[in-house]
């Protein structure tokens, strides 16, 4: 067996506007909207993912946090670049 988990993420400050929108987006479906998002340094992107990890999954959906277009590529050659290379 195989377990995934989806989750999504930015670079940045858990203050920014994006990453209010997001929190606010997920308040109105869960309780807790920072466990199902990470904002923060790749550091931080990292120890989520291992978190994870630990607890037996092995598949991620990962989903950028951005303003728009331009926000969620950048999020996502972010992403490519500095975290991918660590799994």
């Amino acid at each position: 067996d195989h377990y995934g988990a989806s989750f999504s993420f930015r670079f940045g400050l858990e203050g920014d506007d994006a990453a209010k929108a997001a929190a606010n987006r997920l308040s109105a479906r869960v309780e807790e909207p920072s466990k199902y998002m990470v904002v923060g340094d790749t550091q931080d992107i990292i120890k989520r993912i291992n978190e994870y990890i630990d607890a037996g999954c092995s598949k991620f959906v990962m989903s950028p946090i951005g303003k728009d277009h331009k926000e969620m590529m950048k999020q996502t050659r972010l992403f490519i670049e500095e975290i991918q290379p660590e799994f």
